[in-house]
């Protein structure tokens, strides 16, 4: 049990959130900010009770995916395997962020380099074109969501 209720619990703060591939690019009080920012459903500054049940609750649904009220070993494994998945997506536009701001090929960014081209722009940008296409902007979306 205190497995899987820590399995949950880190479910909420990197799936649920969809906070993980951000997580590369953001400072540790930016990621906390927009956890805070998330929580707090309707934006008044405090997390309540009830905001954090709803959103709680919100987590066990997707992760109940036969809808039978628990959630079974087979789901919690689900869940490791999409949280793994959403490391790795993260690690991989994190190298290829990289590879696209460092114009000089250097394997450094330079001030210059790095705000260039904003992060998140660089991994929503999928075709690397310079500009983010409403398809793009969208798949990036539920990237990060799911």
């Amino acid at each position: 049990m205190k497995n899987v209720t820590m399995t949950l619990v880190t479910s909420i703060l990197l799936s649920g959130l969809g906070l993980a591939a951000r997580a590369q690019t953001a400072s540790p009080d930016g990621v906390a900010a927009a956890i805070f920012s998330r929580l707090d459903a309707d934006q008044d500054g405090a997390v309540t009770i009830a905001e954090l049940t709803t959103h709680k609750t919100a987590q066990f649904s997707r992760a109940d995916r036969d809808g039978n009220g628990v959630v079974d070993a087979q789901e919690m494994s689900a869940i490791r395997d999409r949280m793994a998945k959403v490391a790795d997506t993260a690690r991989t536009a994190s190298d290829v962020g990289l590879s696209r701001m460092d114009s000089d090929g250097d394997g450094a960014l330079s001030l210059a380099e790095y705000t260039a081209r904003a992060p998140i722009f660089v991994l929503m940008d999928g075709d690397g074109d310079g500009a983010v296409s409403r398809a793009e902007f969208d798949r990036a979306r539920a990237a990060f969501a799911n």
